[in-house]
């Protein structure tokens, strides 16, 4: 009984000693995995772009017929509301998937039609798909989100310790319209309504500087473009499932004052000149509102469902979030990285962009990336 109660005793040490390793193992296939469908998306992007020299929209129509009941009912020839679509779509055809995008690209098919919103496994992380696919009608879970470029939050400066009084600019025009923000210089991938888009030629600060993809936990079904209310389309809606953004706010309130570095104080007015910002009539000053779940996987454990807080990189992998380039590699953000970073690998011409401090430059020792 002794030797049997010893035997037990060791094998359970083993599988003790055995198990963190098997997790970590199992954590390691699902991140290559997730990795490799990261390629898979940035690669049709890239060959999207080389054909149509512009980076797909987040947000597009293609053209719809009159529903029927259901959405289930035979075709019709009648014409009717467009199909609002989100960025897949797009890059279907270059994804293997023809029939997808000639199911999108087809007028006889209705908004509501079932066949347009498969389950495609391209789209899920393994680390996170079975939390997603729990909360994603019609099978279109997703875990990726695209780079849609700078979101003006005007309740971020509202939140500001910071009199808005002492703004030298008029903020409220800036932050109330979101034309004025969708720049090529600040994104890659624009809303088709604005008339924006922008291609590979705008990307001047290095295509190996420049985000293209990242996981996001708080990502909706890769077509969530509605409101969930008015099942209409909804910008700030697209903006909070679909894709990742970046706000006007620096990373804490003690970022030490360097011209080529970080604004500053919230509490200090901030000279700018021409030399060191692009002039633009409506470009408030920077304000250290930056909270804590804009940063990468910040807060993971607290957040549930989808905010413009949440739209950035996230994921279940321990420490870091997987993310694509414009040149196609992939690589990874750490938690926490500080936000003028974010800010910088976010736009693609960042001198010319409406970053605060737009003279930062990142380096490959402000960010991790691997091949």
């Amino acid at each position: 009984m002794v030797e049997l109660l010893v035997v037990i005793s060791i094998i359970g040490m083993l599988m003790a000693l055995l198990l963190p390793a098997v997790q970590a193992a199992r954590e390691a296939a699902r991140n290559l995995q997730c990795k490799n469908r990261l390629r898979q998306l940035t690669l049709a992007t890239m060959h999207f772009e080389e054909r149509h020299g512009r980076f797909p929209y987040y947000h597009t129509v293609f053209p719809g017929a009159v529903p029927q009941s259901g959405g289930t009912g035979p075709e019709t020839n009648r014409p009717g509301p467009p199909k609002h679509a989100g960025w897949l779509p797009q890059i279907s055809a270059y994804l293997d998937d023809k029939p997808l995008f000639e199911i999108w690209n087809d007028e006889k098919i209705a908004y509501n039609d079932p066949d347009l919103y498969p389950y495609m496994p391209v789209l899920v992380c393994p680390s996170t798909g079975s939390q997603q696919m729990s909360r994603a009608p019609y099978g279109a879970t997703n875990s990726f989100v695209v780079n849609a470029g700078f979101y003006p939050r005007k309740e971020g400066c509202i939140a500001c310790t910071r009199s808005r009084d002492h703004a030298p600019y008029n903020t409220d025009a800036y932050f109330v319209t979101p034309g004025l923000a969708a720049r090529s210089a600040n994104g890659l991938f624009h809303d088709a309504s604005i008339g924006v888009h922008s291609g590979m030629r705008d990307v001047r600060d290095g295509s190996s500087h420049t985000l293209m993809f990242a996981e996001n936990l708080q990502a909706g079904m890769w077509n969530d473009v509605f409101h969930p209310v008015t099942k209409q389309y909804d910008v700030r809606s697209a903006k909070q499932k679909i894709v990742m953004v970046w706000m006007y706010s620096n990373h804490s309130d003690d970022d030490p004052v360097s011209p080529s570095r970080t604004p500053g104080h919230y509490n200090q007015l901030i000279p700018i000149r021409s030399d060191e910002h692009i002039v633009h009539p409506h470009r408030p000053i920077p304000c250290g509102c930056t909270t804590p779940q804009v940063l990468v996987n910040g807060l993971l454990e607290r957040i549930h469902g989808g905010t413009f807080d949440t739209a950035r990189p996230s994921s279940f992998h321990p420490g870091v979030a997987n993310v694509s380039f414009a040149d196609g590699h992939i690589g990874t953000l750490s938690d926490g990285l500080r936000y003028n970073v974010y800010q910088c690998l976010m736009t693609p011409q960042t001198r010319r962009s409406d970053m605060p401090w737009n003279r930062f430059r990142a380096d490959e020792n402000d960010f991790v990336h691997v091949n």
